[in-house]
């Protein structure tokens, strides 16, 4: 990677650092999941039915974006020209998506500012999502230089 110009190199770790993170937020959904199945008054049923569609469906999406941020760190390192476009596009993608939960974790904040104080997963939620905006605007920044488009031809 010494041949290579830095801002692709902090491409290339951005890209790792958003797949990991992605991979962390799913494991951490999975395991909420898994744990607040059996704590639902005892009845197991409801408490999977209950969480089914937050904790099984975002990490199923997480898992995917971290597979497609994976991809795109390695084909970045092999110099790929389709991922200059491709990695745009979808870091666009990324950080349109992120608006959302921020959006909500933010009305949460203003309504119920207790939430935050109290419990430390609407923290960590909060912080995650301002991470993965910031690193996408990061690789969004990174792939409008020049060196970086001279990199891909």
């Amino acid at each position: 990677m010494d041949d290579r110009p830095k801002l692709i190199k902090i491409l290339i770790f951005s890209w790792l650092i958003l797949g990991i993170v992605f991979v962390a937020g799913g494991i951490w959904l999975l395991s909420n999941w898994l744990l607040s199945s059996f704590s639902a008054n005892g009845d197991f049923l409801a408490g999977l039915m209950m969480a089914a569609l937050i904790y099984l469906i975002l990490p199923i999406l997480l898992f995917i974006c971290a597979f497609f941020s994976f991809i795109l760190a390695y084909e970045t390192l092999k110099g790929k020209k389709w991922v200059r476009q491709n990695g745009f596009v979808l870091a666009i993608i990324f950080f349109l998506i992120f608006l959302v939960p921020l959006g909500s974790l933010i009305w949460v904040a203003i309504e119920h500012p207790s939430v935050y104080s109290s419990d430390i997963t609407g923290i960590l939620a909060f912080v995650a999502t301002i991470v993965i905006m910031l690193i996408d605007i990061g690789i969004i920044v990174c792939l409008t230089r020049p060196e970086v488009k001279n990199y891909f031809k």
